[in-house]
Order: C-alpha cells, then sequence, then structure tokens
C-alpha cells in the first residue's frame, strides 16, 4: 500500500472514532438540553396561565389589600369600582410581583387592558381608567417562585379634570395623508408621534395627575374623525368623556412615484456571509452607496437624488434628502439566485434586482485552540468555525474556513 493509501485509510479509521464521540457527546447534550427545558416548561407553565381567570377562588377587593401568593402560583382578586376614574394599584415590599388588569369581553374571552412586571424597587406600578360597574381581575405572581404575602394600595383619582398640556410632541412636521394617516380597508388609521406630549391632570379632590407621552395609551384613548387634508383633531378620551384636545396639520402626499435611475454599487452578495441568517432564511445587508433616485412629486416637478451626495446612515441601508429619506431592503429573505430588492421613499416603492451567490473557499486551517485568537480570529468576518472531538480524549481543535 502506497502512503497516500495508508494516510486515506488511518482518516478513515480516525473519522470513525471522531464520529461515534461526536454521537456520543450530541446525545448527553441533547438529553441535558431536554431537561433543562422540561424543568423550565413546569416552572413557566404555573406563571403564564394567561388570560385563564379562575373566577371561583378570585377574592372580592374594594381597596386596599393585602395579597398572598403562593410558590408557583397565581392568586387572582376580582374590582367592581363604584365611580368611573383613574385608579393606581401598587405594591408594598420587594418580592417582584407581578399583575395583570383583564375583562371579560363578550366572544373574546378575558381581554389584557393592562399590567406591570416588578420595577427597580421590586414592586409593580399600574395606573388605569377602569369603568362603574364593570368587572375587573387582578391575576398576582411572584417571580422567582416563592411564598409572599405583601399589601396593595389603591389610590383613586375621581371627580371633574382639568387638564393642561405642559409640552407639546417634540414631532413639528405635518402628518402625511395616506402615509401618516389615512384611511384603509379596515378603518381609518393614524401613526401619532407623542414623544415630548405631557399632559397635567388636576381633579376635585387635589390630586395631581401627570401623563407624559407614551403612557397615555395605556389612560386615555385616542380617538379622531377620518383624516383629512388640513387642521385634524384630536381626543384624548377616557370612557365617554374628552379630557384633551390637540390638533395636528395634515397635508397631501408630496409624492407621486420614484424611479430608480442607477441601483447601488453592490448588488451581489455571498450567502450566509454579507448579511445574517434569520429563521425564515438569508437576508442580505443593503448598502445606498452609488445609488441615484428619481423622485416624481404630485405637482408635475421631478429630481434626480444621489445617495453619495447626501447623508448615508450609519447603517448604510438607508440615506437623506431634503426633509425624507430613501431605505433599501430586501423583499424577502433570500436563497442563491436573483431576487428583488425595493427602495422606498415615504410608501411609494421601486424594484432593482440583487443576486446571492455562493461564497467559495480560499483556505482552510486546522488549529489548535491556543492558536485560534492569533489566526481564526484576524479576520471574523468572512470566516466561520465549527468545533469538532479529536478523540476520546479532551484535547480537541478547530477547523476554520476562510471564504472569498
Amino acid at each position: 500500500m502506497n502512503l497516500l493509501g495508508s494516510l486515506i485509510k488511518r482518516w478513515e479509521g480516525r473519522r470513525k472514532i471522531m464520529r461515534k464521540s461526536v454521537l456520543k457527546r450530541a446525545m448527553s447534550i441533547l438529553l441535558a438540553g431536554v431537561m433543562a427545558v422540561s424543568v423550565f416548561m413546569v416552572t413557566a407553565g404555573a406563571l403564564s396561565q394567561g388570560p385563564y381567570i379562575d373566577e371561583d377562588n378570585a377574592i372580592n377587593i374594594t381597596g386596599n389589600f393585602t395579597a398572598e401568593i403562593k410558590a408557583g402560583r397565581y392568586s387572582y382578586y376580582r374590582f367592581v369600582p363604584e365611580k368611573s376614574g383613574w385608579y393606581e394599584i401598587y405594591s408594598l415590599g420587594n418580592y417582584n410581583p407581578k399583575i395583570g388588569v383583564y375583562k371579560y369581553t363578550y366572544g373574546h374571552s378575558y381581554e389584557n387592558l393592562a399590567g406591570s412586571n416588578y420595577s427597580a424597587d421590586g414592586n409593580f406600578d399600574v395606573l388605569y381608567y377602569f369603568q362603574a360597574g364593570e368587572t375587573y381581575y387582578f391575576p398576582m405572581c411572584v417571580i422567582p417562585d416563592t411564598d409572599a404575602t405583601f399589601d396593595v394600595k389603591i389610590d383613586e383619582y375621581l371627580g371633574n379634570v382639568e387638564a393642561e398640556i405642559v409640552s407639546y410632541p417634540s414631532y413639528s412636521h405635518p402628518y402625511i395623508l395616506d402615509y401618516d394617516c389615512g384611511s384603509r380597508d379596515d378603518g381609518d388609521f393614524l401613526y401619532f408621534n407623542d414623544g415630548g406630549l405631557e399632559v397635567k391632570l388636576t381633579f376635585d379632590n387635589g390630586n395631581v395627575l401627570v401623563i407624559e407621552e407614551y403612557r397615555y395609551q395605556y389612560l386615555l384613548e385616542l380617538c379622531y374623525d377620518k383624516p383629512f387634508v388640513g387642521i385634524n383633531e384630536l381626543r384624548f378620551n377616557a370612557g365617554d368623556e374628552t379630557i384633551f384636545t390637540l390638533d395636528i396639520e395634515v397635508i397631501a402626499h408630496p409624492i407621486e412615484s420614484i424611479e430608480i435611475v442607477k441601483p447601488p454599487n453592490k448588488t451581489s452578495f455571498r450567502y450566509r456571509l454579507d448579511g445574517y441568517m434569520l429563521s425564515e432564511g438569508f437576508y442580505p445587508l443593503l448598502n445606498v452607496e452609488g445609488m441615484e433616485v428619481k423622485i416624481n412629486y404630485t405637482d408635475g416637478t421631478s429630481e434626480i437624488v444621489k445617495a453619495d451626495e447626501n447623508e448615508i446612515a450609519v447603517y448604510k441601508s438607508c440615506f437623506s434628502f431634503n426633509e425624507y429619506h430613501i431605505d433599501i431592503s430586501p423583499k424577502f429573505c433570500c436563497t442563491v439566485g436573483k431576487h428583488d430588492a425595493y427602495a422606498s421613499c415615504l410608501g411609494r416603492e421601486a424594484t432593482f434586482e440583487i443576486t446571492v451567490v455562493k461564497p467559495t473557499v480560499i483556505q482552510i486551517f486546522l488549529l489548535f485552540m491556543s492558536d485560534t485568537a492569533k489566526v481564526f480570529y484576524e479576520n471574523s468576518s468572512n470566516h466561520r468555525s465549527f468545533t469538532f472531538w479529536y478523540n476520546v480524549h479532551t484535547r480537541f481543535y478547530n477547523l476554520a474556513v476562510k471564504f472569498g
């Protein structure tokens, strides 16, 4: 037998040893994983009963009360307010409890209206507008599992209220019809930008409540009529009562269409390497550099905007011009082959073609672990590696593959 044949035979024998070792180790890891998942599911199952409400064992409450929680279980409390208004429900102690606010809705079982995980001080704090005579349920549990007894306070904010807008939303641009707002098959819509909004509410009894930007979504209902070009009124309601109003300007869509004059410089992408893998497949990372787009405005004018002459975002798949921006992305996750990608500006789209290719192997390294940091990680952006067991001993190597 020649030297090459001898080496091949020895390698085949070594592969069998490695294969058995890998299988043995994989089975042990799999069994350990199954046991860990089983333990997690048993623990999580008791703490994730979701919308199930144990009405028969729910305890009636009308105000402040003491909550008693058993490890790994929920306790349920029933609350029927006599008056409509805001109620703040918060815990005292440091047991890390969580709470949900549920209400039965006909045909939809129980609806989760609000909730709160524990905060930095180890307590929950929920503020919600409750309707008089309605039945609400508060499921509570403690994480991690432990028996706990703690006080829960319910503060009332009732009676007539006077609203004062302390600061208006920082977003000062007009809203664009058929992009920021408009009508579609499932009804009217408005993407309200509430950043910076702060409203002070003063009640008859002197209690003061300050609502800051996103928090209003849990306290008030945003209502509006079908959006139109002009000044639109937004109503912030609690039940049937409008607490305060806010005017926004809506303008007609300024862009009729867009066209690709020149696609980006880079339209070819190596599978797995020039992007990242999602559960749906490969998502290539596009780059707008070199791209030129024609913007056709609704007033009949047009202009060609060049990515290289405007501000390109750090992540490279977007550039800004005037007050607008153009984003590019693949339409779907990709396999090897040709695919459509699209450019979008205020909802107006145009497509161009990209190609995903198989990467080629340039070099293979068989490295001791001590060499890995020196060689393998010199350019991790175009390397992929996996670890295998060399034999039944604990010594192992890294196989690093360099792609081009």
